[in-house]
Protein backbone atom coordinates (compact mmCIF):
# COMPACT_ATOMS: atom_id res chain seq x y z
CA UNK A 1 0.00 0.00 0.00
CA UNK A 2 0.94 3.18 -1.13
CA UNK A 3 2.04 5.68 2.00
CA UNK A 4 1.71 2.81 4.48
CA UNK A 5 4.54 1.81 6.84
CA UNK A 6 7.55 0.56 5.58
CA UNK A 7 7.76 -2.83 7.18
CA UNK A 8 3.89 -3.74 5.62
CA UNK A 9 5.09 -3.39 3.00
CA UNK A 10 8.38 -5.28 3.33
CA UNK A 11 6.67 -8.20 4.21
CA UNK A 12 4.14 -7.95 1.32
CA UNK A 13 6.38 -7.82 -1.34
CA UNK A 14 8.72 -10.73 0.73
CA UNK A 15 5.94 -13.00 0.69
CA UNK A 16 4.90 -12.25 -2.76
CA UNK A 17 8.39 -12.81 -4.26
CA UNK A 18 8.56 -16.29 -2.15
CA UNK A 19 4.75 -17.11 -3.47
CA UNK A 20 6.44 -16.50 -6.77
CA UNK A 21 10.00 -17.50 -6.67
CA UNK A 22 10.19 -20.22 -4.20
CA UNK A 23 6.86 -21.90 -4.02
CA UNK A 24 5.28 -22.14 -7.37
CA UNK A 25 2.35 -19.89 -6.55
CA UNK A 26 1.26 -22.08 -3.19
CA UNK A 27 -0.33 -20.09 -0.68
CA UNK A 28 0.16 -22.39 2.21
CA UNK A 29 3.92 -23.44 1.48
CA UNK A 30 4.28 -19.52 1.25
CA UNK A 31 2.82 -19.07 4.57
CA UNK A 32 5.10 -21.89 6.26
CA UNK A 33 8.43 -20.25 5.04
CA UNK A 34 7.44 -17.13 5.87
CA UNK A 35 6.14 -18.32 8.88
CA UNK A 36 9.25 -20.19 9.86
CA UNK A 37 11.28 -16.68 8.71
CA UNK A 38 9.61 -14.07 10.93
CA UNK A 39 9.87 -16.63 13.93
CA UNK A 40 13.78 -16.94 13.42
CA UNK A 41 13.98 -13.38 13.86
CA UNK A 42 11.75 -13.72 16.93
CA UNK A 43 12.44 -17.15 18.38
CA UNK A 44 15.87 -15.59 20.62
CA UNK A 45 13.78 -12.52 21.99
CA UNK A 46 10.69 -15.40 22.99
CA UNK A 47 13.28 -17.34 25.18
CA UNK A 48 14.96 -15.13 26.76
CA UNK A 49 11.66 -13.55 27.89
CA UNK A 50 10.61 -16.69 29.66
CA UNK A 51 14.14 -17.17 31.05
CA UNK A 52 13.85 -13.85 32.29
CA UNK A 53 10.03 -14.56 33.47
CA UNK A 54 11.24 -17.75 35.22
CA UNK A 55 14.31 -15.91 37.20
CA UNK A 56 12.13 -13.24 38.32
CA UNK A 57 9.62 -15.55 39.51
CA UNK A 58 12.60 -17.69 41.49
CA UNK A 59 13.63 -14.64 43.12
CA UNK A 60 10.37 -13.14 44.47
CA UNK A 61 10.85 -14.66 48.13
CA UNK A 62 13.89 -12.45 48.43
CA UNK A 63 12.61 -9.60 47.02
CA UNK A 64 9.94 -10.02 49.41
CA UNK A 65 12.14 -9.68 52.33
CA UNK A 66 13.49 -6.95 50.57
CA UNK A 67 9.70 -5.23 50.88
CA UNK A 68 9.22 -6.24 54.28
CA UNK A 69 12.46 -4.78 55.74
CA UNK A 70 12.94 -1.43 53.56
CA UNK A 71 9.09 -1.06 54.06
CA UNK A 72 9.56 2.43 55.53
CA UNK A 73 12.34 3.26 53.00
CA UNK A 74 11.44 3.22 49.63
CA UNK A 75 14.54 4.84 48.09
CA UNK A 76 17.12 1.91 50.07
CA UNK A 77 14.17 -0.78 48.74
CA UNK A 78 14.44 0.50 44.91
CA UNK A 79 18.49 0.58 45.25
CA UNK A 80 18.28 -3.16 47.49
CA UNK A 81 16.29 -4.50 44.56
CA UNK A 82 18.57 -3.27 41.77
CA UNK A 83 21.59 -4.58 43.06
CA UNK A 84 19.06 -8.00 43.64
CA UNK A 85 18.34 -8.03 39.95
CA UNK A 86 21.44 -7.49 38.64
CA UNK A 87 23.09 -9.80 40.75
CA UNK A 88 21.20 -12.57 39.47
CA UNK A 89 21.45 -11.35 35.96
CA UNK A 90 17.20 -10.37 35.77
CA UNK A 91 16.17 -7.37 34.02
CA UNK A 92 12.50 -6.01 34.50
CA UNK A 93 12.64 -5.07 31.42
CA UNK A 94 13.71 -8.79 29.97
CA UNK A 95 10.00 -10.42 29.77
CA UNK A 96 8.34 -6.26 28.10
CA UNK A 97 11.51 -6.01 25.29
CA UNK A 98 10.23 -9.17 23.28
CA UNK A 99 6.71 -8.28 23.05
CA UNK A 100 7.04 -4.64 22.33
CA UNK A 101 8.66 -5.92 19.22
CA UNK A 102 6.71 -9.46 18.19
CA UNK A 103 3.32 -6.63 18.48
CA UNK A 104 4.31 -4.27 16.21
CA UNK A 105 5.66 -7.17 13.61
CA UNK A 106 2.36 -8.83 14.01
CA UNK A 107 -0.32 -5.89 12.97
CA UNK A 108 2.33 -5.18 9.71
CA UNK A 109 1.92 -9.07 8.79
CA UNK A 110 -1.96 -9.11 9.50
CA UNK A 111 -2.50 -5.70 7.30
CA UNK A 112 0.51 -7.21 4.79
CA UNK A 113 -2.22 -10.72 4.47
CA UNK A 114 -5.15 -8.21 4.08
CA UNK A 115 -3.59 -5.79 1.43
CA UNK A 116 -2.42 -9.34 -0.45
CA UNK A 117 -6.10 -10.58 -0.46
CA UNK A 118 -7.56 -7.40 -1.97
CA UNK A 119 -4.56 -7.82 -5.09
CA UNK A 120 -5.73 -11.28 -5.66
CA UNK A 121 -9.21 -9.70 -6.00
CA UNK A 122 -8.14 -7.48 -8.39
CA UNK A 123 -6.17 -9.84 -10.44
CA UNK A 124 -9.08 -11.99 -10.49
CA UNK A 125 -11.70 -9.21 -11.63
CA UNK A 126 -9.00 -8.21 -14.08
CA UNK A 127 -8.34 -11.98 -15.57
CA UNK A 128 -12.68 -12.30 -15.80
CA UNK A 129 -12.84 -9.36 -17.64
CA UNK A 130 -10.54 -10.72 -20.45
CA UNK A 131 -10.84 -14.54 -19.72
CA UNK A 132 -13.64 -16.05 -17.94
CA UNK A 133 -12.21 -19.74 -18.10
CA UNK A 134 -8.56 -18.62 -16.87
CA UNK A 135 -10.67 -16.42 -14.31
CA UNK A 136 -12.15 -20.05 -13.16
CA UNK A 137 -9.18 -21.92 -13.05
CA UNK A 138 -7.85 -18.94 -11.31
CA UNK A 139 -10.61 -18.56 -8.74
CA UNK A 140 -10.21 -22.76 -8.91
CA UNK A 141 -6.90 -22.59 -7.20
CA UNK A 142 -8.20 -20.03 -4.29
CA UNK A 143 -9.71 -23.41 -1.99
CA UNK A 144 -8.37 -24.86 0.47
CA UNK A 145 -9.46 -27.45 2.38
CA UNK A 146 -13.08 -26.76 3.17
CA UNK A 147 -12.63 -23.14 2.71
CA UNK A 148 -13.71 -22.35 -1.16
CA UNK A 149 -11.58 -19.01 -1.33
CA UNK A 150 -8.58 -18.65 0.77
CA UNK A 151 -8.64 -15.12 0.57
CA UNK A 152 -12.05 -14.73 2.46
CA UNK A 153 -12.52 -15.65 6.33
CA UNK A 154 -13.21 -19.05 6.74
CA UNK A 155 -17.08 -17.94 7.66
CA UNK A 156 -20.31 -19.76 7.74
CA UNK A 157 -21.63 -16.00 7.39
CA UNK A 158 -20.09 -14.57 4.63
CA UNK A 159 -20.63 -15.75 0.27
CA UNK A 160 -17.53 -17.15 -1.11
CA UNK A 161 -16.85 -13.76 -3.04
CA UNK A 162 -17.06 -10.28 -0.82
CA UNK A 163 -20.16 -8.66 -1.70
CA UNK A 164 -20.14 -5.54 -4.75
CA UNK A 165 -20.87 -2.91 -1.95
CA UNK A 166 -17.97 -4.51 0.61
CA UNK A 167 -15.30 -4.74 -2.43
CA UNK A 168 -15.57 -0.72 -3.62
CA UNK A 169 -15.93 0.45 -0.06
CA UNK A 170 -11.95 -0.89 0.59
CA UNK A 171 -10.17 1.99 1.95
CA UNK A 172 -7.50 3.12 -0.07
CA UNK A 173 -7.99 0.04 -2.36
CA UNK A 174 -6.31 2.51 -5.39
CA UNK A 175 -3.44 2.31 -3.41
CA UNK A 176 -2.20 -0.47 -3.34
CA UNK A 177 1.02 -1.53 -4.88
CA UNK A 178 0.24 -3.49 -7.27
CA UNK A 179 -1.50 -0.51 -9.23
CA UNK A 180 2.07 0.69 -8.90
CA UNK A 181 3.53 -1.74 -10.73
CA UNK A 182 0.74 -2.52 -13.18
CA UNK A 183 -0.51 1.29 -13.97
CA UNK A 184 -2.93 0.51 -16.70
CA UNK A 185 -4.48 -1.89 -14.16
CA UNK A 186 -6.14 1.18 -12.42
CA UNK A 187 -7.34 2.01 -16.56
CA UNK A 188 -9.06 -0.74 -16.74
CA UNK A 189 -11.13 -0.13 -13.83
CA UNK A 190 -11.62 3.27 -15.27
CA UNK A 191 -13.09 1.79 -18.12
CA UNK A 192 -15.30 -0.53 -16.40
CA UNK A 193 -17.26 2.36 -14.27
CA UNK A 194 -15.36 1.61 -11.45
CA UNK A 195 -12.72 3.74 -10.76
CA UNK A 196 -12.71 7.21 -11.74
CA UNK A 197 -9.55 9.89 -11.17
CA UNK A 198 -9.79 12.82 -9.01
CA UNK A 199 -7.34 15.86 -9.16
CA UNK A 200 -7.06 18.29 -6.00
CA UNK A 201 -4.57 20.98 -5.43
CA UNK A 202 -1.64 20.40 -2.54
CA UNK A 203 1.15 23.28 -1.87
CA UNK A 204 -0.09 24.50 -4.49
CA UNK A 205 0.16 21.58 -7.18
CA UNK A 206 -2.43 19.45 -8.56
CA UNK A 207 -2.23 15.94 -7.74
CA UNK A 208 -4.35 13.09 -9.31
CA UNK A 209 -5.60 10.42 -7.58
CA UNK A 210 -7.74 7.18 -8.16
CA UNK A 211 -10.80 5.90 -6.32
CA UNK A 212 -13.41 3.21 -6.49
CA UNK A 213 -16.87 4.30 -6.60
CA UNK A 214 -19.63 1.82 -5.45
CA UNK A 215 -22.24 3.34 -8.09
CA UNK A 216 -25.15 1.38 -9.48
CA UNK A 217 -23.30 0.81 -12.85
CA UNK A 218 -20.27 -0.19 -10.32
CA UNK A 219 -22.20 -2.90 -8.56
CA UNK A 220 -23.74 -4.28 -11.58
CA UNK A 221 -20.50 -4.48 -13.34
CA UNK A 222 -19.05 -6.59 -10.32
CA UNK A 223 -22.14 -9.03 -10.29
CA UNK A 224 -21.87 -9.65 -13.81
CA UNK A 225 -17.91 -10.31 -13.55
CA UNK A 226 -18.30 -12.21 -10.42
CA UNK A 227 -21.48 -14.49 -11.35
CA UNK A 228 -19.81 -16.93 -12.87
CA UNK A 229 -17.80 -17.50 -10.74
CA UNK A 230 -20.23 -17.67 -7.62
CA UNK A 231 -21.98 -20.14 -9.99
CA UNK A 232 -19.17 -23.09 -9.66
CA UNK A 233 -20.10 -23.04 -5.41
CA UNK A 234 -23.95 -22.31 -5.91
CA UNK A 235 -25.25 -21.84 -2.21
CA UNK A 236 -22.19 -22.25 -0.01
CA UNK A 237 -20.89 -20.26 2.16
CA UNK A 238 -16.92 -19.86 2.40
CA UNK A 239 -16.76 -22.24 5.45
CA UNK A 240 -17.65 -23.19 8.86
CA UNK A 241 -15.25 -21.12 11.30
CA UNK A 242 -12.84 -23.99 11.71
CA UNK A 243 -9.47 -22.10 10.91
CA UNK A 244 -10.68 -19.23 13.43
CA UNK A 245 -11.16 -21.95 16.13
CA UNK A 246 -8.30 -23.33 15.54
CA UNK A 247 -6.28 -20.50 15.77
CA UNK A 248 -7.82 -18.97 19.30
CA UNK A 249 -7.30 -22.77 20.77
CA UNK A 250 -3.79 -22.38 19.84
CA UNK A 251 -3.28 -19.60 21.00
CA UNK A 252 -4.71 -20.55 24.29
CA UNK A 253 -2.84 -23.72 24.59
CA UNK A 254 -0.26 -21.51 23.84
CA UNK A 255 -0.77 -19.40 26.84
CA UNK A 256 -1.93 -21.97 29.05
CA UNK A 257 1.40 -23.85 28.66
CA UNK A 258 3.33 -20.41 29.60
CA UNK A 259 1.89 -19.21 32.72
CA UNK A 260 3.70 -20.46 35.97
CA UNK A 261 1.79 -22.84 38.00
CA UNK A 262 2.16 -22.27 41.96
CA UNK A 263 3.41 -25.56 43.97
CA UNK A 264 1.02 -27.89 45.91
CA UNK A 265 0.46 -25.97 49.20
CA UNK A 266 2.22 -22.98 48.45
CA UNK A 267 1.12 -19.68 49.87
CA UNK A 268 0.76 -16.96 47.76
CA UNK A 269 0.96 -13.40 48.72
CA UNK A 270 -1.50 -10.48 47.93
CA UNK A 271 0.47 -9.47 44.96
CA UNK A 272 1.40 -12.90 43.14
CA UNK A 273 -2.74 -13.75 43.69
CA UNK A 274 -3.46 -10.26 41.51
CA UNK A 275 -0.88 -11.32 39.52
CA UNK A 276 -2.11 -14.51 38.57
CA UNK A 277 -5.52 -12.74 38.32
CA UNK A 278 -4.81 -10.89 35.64
CA UNK A 279 -2.57 -13.67 34.06
CA UNK A 280 -5.96 -15.61 33.77
CA UNK A 281 -7.88 -13.24 32.43
CA UNK A 282 -5.33 -12.07 29.57
CA UNK A 283 -5.16 -16.11 28.82
CA UNK A 284 -8.59 -15.54 27.94
CA UNK A 285 -8.51 -12.09 26.12
CA UNK A 286 -5.74 -12.90 23.56
CA UNK A 287 -7.37 -16.35 21.90
CA UNK A 288 -10.84 -14.13 21.91
CA UNK A 289 -8.98 -11.22 19.86
CA UNK A 290 -7.47 -14.06 17.80
CA UNK A 291 -10.91 -15.44 17.18
CA UNK A 292 -12.05 -12.15 16.18
CA UNK A 293 -9.41 -11.22 14.01
CA UNK A 294 -9.26 -14.56 11.98
CA UNK A 295 -12.88 -13.99 11.30
CA UNK A 296 -12.91 -10.18 9.86
CA UNK A 297 -9.34 -11.24 7.68
CA UNK A 298 -8.69 -14.08 5.58
CA UNK A 299 -8.42 -17.62 5.64
CA UNK A 300 -4.99 -16.88 4.74
CA UNK A 301 -3.29 -14.93 7.77
CA UNK A 302 -5.77 -17.40 10.29
CA UNK A 303 -3.33 -19.97 8.97
CA UNK A 304 -0.12 -18.00 9.76
CA UNK A 305 -1.49 -17.82 13.16
CA UNK A 306 -2.42 -21.23 13.70
CA UNK A 307 1.15 -22.10 12.54
CA UNK A 308 2.51 -19.68 14.13
CA UNK A 309 0.89 -20.46 17.22
CA UNK A 310 1.70 -24.32 17.09
CA UNK A 311 5.73 -23.06 16.45
CA UNK A 312 4.79 -21.50 20.06
CA UNK A 313 3.15 -24.66 21.65
CA UNK A 314 6.17 -26.01 20.53
CA UNK A 315 8.25 -23.56 21.52
CA UNK A 316 6.63 -23.65 25.10
CA UNK A 317 7.13 -27.15 25.46
CA UNK A 318 10.66 -27.79 24.98
CA UNK A 319 11.88 -24.44 27.32
CA UNK A 320 9.46 -26.09 29.74
CA UNK A 321 11.08 -29.66 29.97
CA UNK A 322 14.90 -27.69 28.99
CA UNK A 323 14.81 -26.11 32.73
CA UNK A 324 18.31 -27.13 33.95
CA UNK A 325 19.57 -24.66 35.83
CA UNK A 326 21.70 -23.54 38.85
CA UNK A 327 20.77 -21.21 41.11
CA UNK A 328 21.68 -19.62 44.48
CA UNK A 329 19.07 -20.10 46.99
CA UNK A 330 21.02 -16.40 48.48
CA UNK A 331 21.32 -13.05 47.13
CA UNK A 332 25.06 -13.87 45.99
CA UNK A 333 26.62 -13.60 42.48
CA UNK A 334 25.45 -17.34 40.69
CA UNK A 335 29.09 -17.64 39.67
CA UNK A 336 30.05 -18.21 43.35
CA UNK A 337 30.51 -21.70 43.89
CA UNK A 338 30.59 -23.64 47.73
CA UNK A 339 33.86 -23.49 49.11
CA UNK A 340 34.94 -26.69 49.74
CA UNK A 341 37.60 -28.65 51.92
CA UNK A 342 40.53 -29.97 50.74
CA UNK A 343 40.73 -32.63 53.54
CA UNK A 344 36.95 -34.29 52.81
CA UNK A 345 35.48 -32.61 50.26
CA UNK A 346 32.57 -31.45 52.09
CA UNK A 347 31.10 -27.95 51.58
CA UNK A 348 32.56 -25.90 54.72
CA UNK A 349 30.36 -23.79 56.86
CA UNK A 350 29.10 -20.32 55.89
CA UNK A 351 29.81 -22.14 51.75
CA UNK A 352 26.72 -20.81 49.74
CA UNK A 353 23.75 -23.57 49.95
CA UNK A 354 22.14 -24.25 45.80
CA UNK A 355 19.70 -26.12 44.67
CA UNK A 356 19.42 -27.94 40.95
CA UNK A 357 16.28 -27.95 38.58
CA UNK A 358 16.68 -30.72 35.98
CA UNK A 359 14.89 -33.11 33.95
CA UNK A 360 16.27 -36.31 32.34
CA UNK A 361 14.75 -39.16 30.84
CA UNK A 362 14.00 -40.94 34.29
CA UNK A 363 13.75 -40.20 38.45
CA UNK A 364 16.90 -42.07 38.55
CA UNK A 365 18.73 -40.58 35.92
CA UNK A 366 18.45 -36.76 36.83
CA UNK A 367 19.12 -37.63 40.35
CA UNK A 368 22.22 -38.68 39.55
CA UNK A 369 22.72 -36.64 36.95
CA UNK A 370 22.18 -33.85 38.99
CA UNK A 371 24.21 -34.85 41.79
CA UNK A 372 27.00 -34.80 39.57
CA UNK A 373 26.35 -31.81 38.28
CA UNK A 374 26.60 -30.67 41.79
CA UNK A 375 29.64 -32.67 43.24
CA UNK A 376 27.47 -33.72 45.84
CA UNK A 377 26.58 -37.00 47.17
CA UNK A 378 23.02 -37.90 48.13
CA UNK A 379 23.09 -37.55 51.54
CA UNK A 380 24.12 -34.14 51.40
CA UNK A 381 21.40 -33.48 49.16
CA UNK A 382 17.06 -33.29 49.51
CA UNK A 383 15.12 -34.30 46.86
CA UNK A 384 12.08 -33.25 45.48
CA UNK A 385 10.25 -35.05 42.54
CA UNK A 386 9.01 -32.05 40.94
CA UNK A 387 7.52 -34.25 37.78
CA UNK A 388 7.39 -37.60 37.30
CA UNK A 389 8.61 -39.23 33.82
CA UNK A 390 5.68 -40.55 31.68
CA UNK A 391 6.13 -42.55 28.55
CA UNK A 392 2.71 -41.35 26.52
CA UNK A 393 1.14 -43.19 23.79
CA UNK A 394 3.39 -44.03 20.56
CA UNK A 395 5.78 -41.26 22.28
CA UNK A 396 2.65 -39.03 22.04
CA UNK A 397 2.62 -37.12 25.84
CA UNK A 398 5.63 -38.60 26.84
CA UNK A 399 7.69 -36.05 29.50
CA UNK A 400 10.92 -36.26 30.93
CA UNK A 401 10.85 -36.50 34.94
CA UNK A 402 12.02 -33.22 36.82
CA UNK A 403 13.64 -33.25 40.01
CA UNK A 404 14.73 -30.68 42.28
CA UNK A 405 17.79 -31.39 44.57
CA UNK A 406 18.91 -28.82 47.28
CA UNK A 407 21.88 -28.83 49.42
CA UNK A 408 21.57 -29.30 52.95
CA UNK A 409 23.41 -27.03 55.85
CA UNK A 410 26.52 -28.15 57.38
CA UNK A 411 24.71 -29.20 60.79
CA UNK A 412 22.65 -31.72 58.75
CA UNK A 413 24.53 -33.66 56.53
CA UNK A 414 25.38 -36.93 58.52
CA UNK A 415 28.85 -38.51 57.09
CA UNK A 416 29.19 -41.65 57.92
CA UNK A 417 31.28 -43.95 59.77
CA UNK A 418 32.60 -46.10 57.50
CA UNK A 419 35.64 -48.07 59.56
CA UNK A 420 32.26 -48.38 62.36
CA UNK A 421 30.31 -50.12 59.41
CA UNK A 422 32.92 -52.45 58.71
CA UNK A 423 33.50 -53.74 62.11
CA UNK A 424 29.60 -54.24 62.54
CA UNK A 425 29.76 -56.26 59.11
CA UNK A 426 32.47 -58.32 60.70
CA UNK A 427 30.46 -58.79 63.97
CA UNK A 428 27.53 -60.08 61.66
CA UNK A 429 29.61 -62.46 60.01
CA UNK A 430 31.22 -64.22 62.65
CA UNK A 431 27.38 -64.32 64.32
Amino acid sequence: MQGDFFLTNWFLEGMKWVYYNLTSMNVTLTIVICTLILRAFSIFGDISSRKSSRKMALIQPQIQKLQKKYANDPQKLRAEQSKLMKQEGVSMWGGCLPMLITMPLFFCFFAAFRYWASEHMIELLLTANTDMEAAKEMFTNFKFLWVCNIWEADSALIPVLSKAETFLATKNMANLLYFVEHPEAIKVFEELGMAIQTSSVVNGEVVNTWQFIASDNAIATYNNLTAPLMEMYPGYTNGWFIWPIITGGLMMLSSLLSQPRPKKGEQLTEQEKQTQKTSKIMMYIFPAFCLIACLSSSTAFAVYWSFSSLLMVVINLSTKHSRERLLPLSPHPRKTLPQRSAENNRPLIGGIMKFLEVSDKTVDSAIFKGLNELGLSIDEVEIEIVQQDTRGILGIGKKDAIVRLTQKPEDEVIIPDFAELAREGRRERSD
